[in-house]
C-alpha cells in the first residue's frame, strides 16, 4: 500500500514508514510518499529566516535594484486613468540559490497596482543569496514598490 501526503511549509509529518521519499514541489509543499513498511520518519519543511547575518541582495546592489525598478515598472492605465499612487509592499523569499519565490502583497493599493508589484517581482533576476554561519539560506524579504504619477 503507497500512501501520499502533501503539507504546507508550517506542518511537521511524523509517518510510521519506511523507503519514504520526500521532495519540495513547486517550491510550497512537501510531498512525502510512503510504502507499507513500518519505520518513522520526520519531515520538517525548509527553515526561512527573517533576519540573518548578511541578508539577500539585488545583483548590483540598491541603485541596480531602483535602475531595473523604474526600468521595467509599467504604470497600468487604469490606476493613472484614477489617480491612484502610493506604495505596493510585496513580501518575497530569496531562496538560497538567490531565487525570487513565493511574492505576495502585505499592503496594497488596487488590483492593478497589486498585480504589476508582483509581476515586477516575479520577473526579477536572480539575487545574491542571503547567508548564516557561511552557508547560503532562504530569507524573507520585504520590498516597497512606488507609485508616482509626474
Amino acid at each position: 500500500m503507497i500512501a501520499k501526503c502533501v503539507f504546507g511549509f508550517t506542518a511537521t509529518l511524523l509517518l510510521w514508514h519506511a523507503n519514504a521519499s520526500a521532495q519540495l514541489v513547486g517550491g510550497t509543499a512537501t510531498e512525502v510518499v510512503v510504502d507499507s513498511n513500518a519505520t518513522p520518519i520526520t519531515v520538517a519543511p525548509p527553515t526561512v529566516f527573517m533576519f540573518v547575518e548578511q541578508m539577500p541582495e539585488f545583483t548590483g546592489g540598491n541603485e541596480a535594484m531602483n535602475a531595473y525598478l523604474q526600468q521595467h515598472l509599467v504604470y497600468p492605465d487604469s490606476a493613472k486613468e484614477h489617480g491612484v499612487q502610493g506604495k505596493v509592499i510585496v513580501k518575497f523569499i530569496v531562496d538560497e540559490n538567490g531565487n525570487v519565490v513565493h511574492p505576495e502583497v502585505v499592503r496594497g493599493l488596487s488590483s492593478d497596482l497589486d498585480a504589476e508589484a508582483l509581476r515586477i517581482v516575479r520577473s526579477m533576476p536572480t539575487w545574491k543569496a542571503g547567508k548564516n554561519n557561511g552557508q547560503n539560506v532562504a530569507v524573507y524579504y520585504t520590498l516597497p514598490i512606488v507609485f508616482r504619477q509626474d
